[in-house]
């Protein structure tokens, strides 16, 4: 993909493999030559540090709060994969038949391949006498790994950019993923229903136009001091509803008049924002 990017003279911000993490260790490891970056006071923070190539720039990053969520992930794993275990051994220890020891490599490989975070640093084996496994943890793997937990490694083609810029440019993704996971339920971006090439482009395209309009909506809200998401904004709008009244005359005839509801202080704000005259919202009447 990268390749591809060069020859079209794209330029790029990606994050690293996690597997090549490793290249880096001793840097990651060398926490005192991490910056923070600024502009973070009311979250968790995040370190950066610059490392120049002859192609590309790297920028090293390490995140708090990342790395007690990959911590929580492993413990989990490694819980529930020795909780398999123990109780393997405990219906061993139970039963009076013995194991086919295919059947017991059986298990360990599943097991080993559903708790795989976790079982990468344990040495399993089978004791066919006592028919228990037994599972020892490779202590140096396991704090190597630890260590570069809440680590992770960005790559840019443009290597005039500070590093805080390029941290910064690749967390705009985020908002577009967010942004995108609305636009599946909402406009019915996945999955697709048409069978034509021309008629998946143009529901592609339409999505497109939606995010752009979705962002200036939330960067002009930003620019009034006004820190929300689109999900926020809709929760917030979703009770100033339009009512119909019904209104039934002597004359036989009935009158349907459909009208919106006042708006909260909170609504009223947004609307002023958008230059959007609460008072002359459309009013529609039919008359059956």
């Amino acid at each position: 993909n990268l390749s591809c990017l060069r020859e079209k003279g794209y330029e790029y911000i990606v994050s690293g493999k996690r597997q090549s993490r490793n290249e880096f260790y001793e840097d990651f490891c060398d926490i005192n030559s991490f910056s923070v970056i600024k502009d973070r006071e009311d979250k968790s923070p995040v370190f950066v540090k610059r490392y120049d190539t002859e192609n590309e720039l790297i920028v090293l990053c390490r995140s708090n709060n990342r790395k007690d969520k990959e911590n929580a992930i492993l413990s989990s794993a490694e819980e529930k994969f020795l909780k398999n275990i123990d109780e393997f051994n405990k219906k061993s220890a139970e039963s009076k038949r013995r194991k086919n020891p295919e059947k017991v490599n059986k298990f360990i490989i599943k097991l080993t391949q559903k708790y795989s975070r976790a079982s990468k640093y344990y040495n399993i084996s089978y004791d066919e006498t006592t028919q228990k496994i037994s599972a020892i943890r490779n202590e140096d793997k396991y704090i190597s790994h630890t260590n570069l937990l809440g680590c992770y490694f960005l790559r840019c083609s443009l290597k005039e950019l500070p590093d805080e810029e390029v941290w910064k440019l690749y967390t705009t993704l985020t908002r577009v993923e967010k942004a995108f996971r609305c636009m599946k339920s909402e406009l019915g971006l996945r999955p697709f229903r048409h069978h034509k090439e021309s008629r998946c482009d143009a529901h592609a395209w339409i999505t497109l136009l939606a995010y752009h309009l979705m962002r200036y909506i939330e960067y002009t809200l930003e620019q009034n001091s006004v820190q929300t998401t689109w999900k926020a904004l809709k929760r917030l709008l979703q009770t100033h509803c339009y009512s119909t009244m019904i209104i039934p005359s002597k004359d036989g005839k009935i009158r349907r008049i459909r009208k919106a509801g006042k708006p909260d202080e909170k609504q009223r704000k947004i609307y002023r924002i958008f230059n959007i005259n609460c008072k002359n919202l459309p009013v529609i009447k039919h008359t059956i």
